[in-house]
């Protein structure tokens, strides 16, 4: 769409993308992608921090911050100081599914390995992990397009 506002917003079931007339050609196609990326990050975002916000509680552990970014093979990651990234393309996935990720990298803070202990953390909190788990590595590569 062109005029107005430039940006993308979710509209009923659509994302609509609105691009400056004077864009034209591989610049244009190059804004809508910019544009389409900012939504997701933002919604990602907010997304993400409820879920983190509370399974944080639920497993009793603190985080220090909390990103998310746009990453090619990775879906989460927690540091060693507890700072935790995720991918933006992982809120296409279904709740259980994103649920599974965030639990997962709060297990980290706990067990900064994926050691027995560390599974046996994960499944406290998702006892379905292992389909989870499947699932992602079945079908997150069509998440990330």
């Amino acid at each position: 769409m062109e005029g107005g506002k430039v940006g993308t917003q979710l509209i009923d079931d659509y994302l609509l993308t609105t691009v400056r007339s004077s864009e034209i050609g591989d610049l244009r196609k190059s804004r809508i992608k910019t544009y389409i990326e900012k939504w997701y990050v933002k919604e990602a975002y907010k997304r993400l921090e409820e879920k983190v916000i509370k399974y944080s509680e639920i497993i009793r552990v603190s985080p220090r911050e909390m990103k998310v970014r746009n990453y090619k093979t990775r879906w989460g990651s927690c540091d060693n100081k507890g700072r935790l990234t995720f991918n933006f393309h992982l809120i296409k996935a279904p709740h259980t599914i994103v649920d599974y990720v965030v639990i997962h990298e709060l297990c980290h803070i706990i067990q900064p390995n994926h050691s027995k202990f560390f599974w046996n953390e994960v499944a406290k909190f998702d006892p379905s992990f292992k389909s989870h788990k499947k699932w992602l590595k079945g079908n997150g590569n069509l998440l990330i397009r």
